[in-house]
């Protein structure tokens, strides 16, 4: 007899519309080489991760308290991270995200639109089509990523670590596609006079999100973990 599966939290999220001939639901086939319910039809979800509890995560979901959420699936803590996960795994596996901005404001993505962006995506989603180069500055929770949108014989200029400097090499993507990885960082002083040479030309000015005091220093830092701001920082003296 084959070992009974454990059960494991895990959340699915049901997508709907309206069709022609009534309501239509969006599924997905698995895989034929899957190890459980190969080729079946599935709806959108999956486990539920430690980073769905992480409560700078929780914190952003609107519309539902973890309270409410735990009485829904009648438990006494920790429900929201249900929500979570459903929508996670559906951006994962479908690169469909559900979310929106406070307050009615547009996300990210529309904001770097409107300031001259051709196009814009959400992090991790699959591109339409492969780039030449990257510009890598988060580091670890968006390396693979990176990697993964170079066509053969792109580059990816990394400037930064944010979220880690030590993620998994995937030195066989690299040496198989040629790929190159270059490392920058600042710039010389002839370098800085001609970027404040072109600024000053063209009208570009860098965005803005907060302007504090020095006094202020500990709010900025808050602010910059917090993960919500849209642009630069500044300390005035």
């Amino acid at each position: 007899m084959a070992d009974k599966l454990a059960p494991r939290p895990a959340a699915t999220l049901l997508l709907l519309r309206d069709g022609s001939l009534g309501p239509e639901a969006f599924m997905l086939q698995r895989t034929q080489s899957a190890a459980f319910l190969a080729g079946a039809h599935v709806f959108p979800g999956g486990a539920v991760d430690k980073a769905d509890r992480d409560l700078r995560v929780l914190r952003r979901v609107a519309g539902i308290t973890d309270a409410d959420a735990s009485r829904r699936l009648g438990q006494d803590a920790g429900g929201l991270a249900y929500w979570v996960a459903a929508i996670r795994e559906c951006f994962e596996e479908t690169g469909i995200l559900i979310a929106g901005g406070e307050d009615g404001l547009p996300l990210e993505g529309a904001r770097a639109v409107e300031l001259g962006a051709h196009e814009a995506f959400v992090s991790g989603a699959r591109l339409p089509e492969k780039v030449d180069v990257v510009m890598e500055t988060v580091g670890a929770a968006t390396w693979a990523h990176s990697l993964r949108s170079l066509m053969p014989g792109g580059r990816v200029v990394i400037a930064g670590a944010t979220s880690g400097s030590q993620p998994p090499a995937d030195l066989s993507r690299v040496f198989f596609l040629q790929l190159s990885v270059v490392g920058s960082t600042m710039g010389t002083r002839d370098e800085l006079e001609r970027l404040v040479a072109m600024c000053e030309a063209t009208g570009v000015r860098p965005l803005i999100d907060h302007v504090l005091p020095l006094s202020a220093a500990d709010e900025a830092l808050r602010h910059v973990a917090s993960g919500d701001l849209f642009g630069k920082i500044v300390l005035t003296p």
